[in-house]
């Protein structure tokens, strides 16, 4: 879509996540007028420079495509799994792009922020963000924000697309040695990476760089074994369910929140019911009277939320339907 309007206003939402960056370039109305994927925006997975060229690039993208000039832009906000408010990484992030685009209001979030919102539409609540990484966020009705995990791949990170992965990884390494339960992870790892047997994992694992996201993209593979019935495909995804939940139960009980809605995002819950079930199981079994909702919106959902506040234009049901209708297709 071609913006022919110069007086045309937009806003900028970005979803820089460990794996990919999408950025969307909308009108005040929710209307989509371009958009482009890019290459990881962590700063601690592709480290800084690499992590900001990835991001400027993919806003460069999103604005070309809908012929936008920059000063059209009237807000931006950037949900960023690279960002800590904790050490203000987020600075960072803001003078580079004020810097390169001029742009006055820029807002930069961690992902799960965006995620929250977008989830339960500006809310009280929990959401459990687990994608490459994993986060819970909850806040109250007067707006008080906590946030559980999020440590990252090394000491954190429960319950993520990496950290099945990996359990999946070891889960397989026991089987071969024998101490374990045989799995089918096992035959299922031998045939993806090409070895005649799992000593070979060690070269294939090590012998390249084995990213949180590389590690991210086998939980497709524990999913098919977990459908298929493997007995240890189940357990990984029973865990990740338990870790989750308790995390989301600690994040209600640091609120106080009463009758608490709890919703979820990012690309671990397209295994289904495989997590879900097990996150409500175990999200009951700390506080009976949750309720677990399916998103509202999508993260990119949070940060039109966020861009209309900062512009302080009530985001009324017309616009969120809008927004669904030309960007959740």
């Amino acid at each position: 879509m071609t913006i022919h309007s110069h007086s045309t206003q937009l806003l900028l939402l970005v979803d820089a996540g460990g794996t990919h960056t999408r950025a969307l370039v909308t009108t005040l109305c929710g209307v989509k007028a371009g958009e482009s994927r890019g290459g990881p925006s962590n700063a601690f997975v592709a480290g800084e420079a690499e992590a900001l060229a990835n991001l400027t690039r993919t806003v460069r993208r999103a604005l070309a495509c809908c012929h936008a000039r920059r000063a059209q832009i009237e807000a931006a906000v950037i949900g960023s799994a690279g960002v800590d408010h904790r050490d203000g990484r987020d600075d960072s992030i803001q003078k580079a792009l004020r810097a390169q685009f001029g742009w006055a209001r820029v807002l930069v979030v961690e992902d799960a922020l965006i995620a929250l919102e977008g989830a339960l539409l500006g809310r009280p609540g929990v959401v459990v963000a687990s994608g490459t990484g994993s986060m819970v966020c909850g806040k109250t009705a007067r707006g008080r924000i906590v946030r559980v995990g999020g440590w990252g791949p090394l000491f954190g990170d429960e319950g993520s697309a990496q950290w099945i992965g990996r359990h999946a990884l070891q889960a397989a390494a026991r089987a071969a040695d024998g101490t374990g339960p045989k799995t089918m992870l096992l035959s299922i790892f031998n045939r993806v990476f090409g070895l005649g047997s799992f000593d070979g994992i060690i070269g294939a694992i090590y012998g390249r760089t084995m990213s949180p996201a590389k590690l991210g993209s086998l939980a497709p593979l524990v999913s098919q074994a977990a459908q298929r019935g493997d007995a240890c495909a189940l357990e990984i995804f029973e865990r990740a369910g338990k870790e989750l939940a308790t995390q989301a139960a600690a994040a209600i009980r640091r609120l106080n929140l009463q009758r608490p809605t709890v919703s979820y995002q990012g690309s671990t819950f397209r295994s289904g019911r495989l997590l879900l079930d097990p996150l409500e199981r175990n999200l009951k079994h700390h506080v009976p009277d949750v309720s677990l909702a399916p998103p509202l919106l999508p993260p990119l959902g949070g940060a039109f939320l966020l861009a209309l506040r900062e512009l302080g234009i009530k985001p009324a049901d017309p616009l969120l339907v809008t927004f669904r209708k030309y960007n959740c297709a």
